[in-house]
């Protein structure tokens, strides 16, 4: 079984059918709200004496906040796996090169391995797809940076990005590298 999939963290294809649940969650409660069929005792306080222009700004708020939500944990699900396995890789002292040059990072730096710079380069040697998969992937860890960082800056990315860039971007990472059938 791969490394992903028995994972304690949830796999991509959960977060994505997560997200796709709380979009449709979101449109059937704005058309419910759109509708006018409640009372204002019914209404949640902030909802109250909005106009519908306002109701589906806020709308696209709330969707914009669980799609950055959703690349925020599509990221840390594929990164979890990216790091699960390479300790798999160390703790069974594997022969083949990758595992070997994740013992000599070992060695070097400790507990210290970094994400981008160390398991990711590794793996960025290792084959044209695989290089392209990493350089998709590592637009995104951009975004998810900013994201996990609290926005505060302009982020300089290379694209907007969304949770379908961190869907698509993690899983064929994953499968790139064997982690995901």
């Amino acid at each position: 079984m791969p490394v992903a999939a028995s994972l304690g963290s949830r796999s991509l294809e959960f977060i994505w059918s997560w997200f796709q649940e709380g979009l449709r969650g979101l449109r059937l409660r704005e058309n419910e709200l759109l509708a006018g069929s409640f009372t204002p005792s019914e209404l949640e306080p902030h909802l109250l004496g909005l106009s519908t222009e306002e109701l589906k700004a806020l709308f696209s708020d709330y969707r914009a906040e669980l799609d950055a939500a959703a690349a925020l944990a599509l990221m840390a699900s594929t990164e979890a796996a990216l790091r699960a396995d390479y300790q798999n890789r160390i703790s069974r002292k594997l022969k083949d090169p990758v595992s070997r040059e994740f013992r000599n990072l070992r060695k070097s730096r400790k507990n210290r391995i970094r994400l981008d710079e160390d398991i990711l380069g590794v793996w960025a040697d290792r084959g044209r797809a695989r290089r392209s998969a990493v350089a998709e992937f590592r637009g995104v860890l951009n975004y998810r940076d900013w994201l996990a960082h609290g926005r505060y800056w302009k982020a300089r990315l290379r694209r907007p990005y969304e949770a379908r860039d961190a869907f698509v971007a993690g899983s064929t990472l994953l499968q790139s590298v064997a982690l995901l059938a």
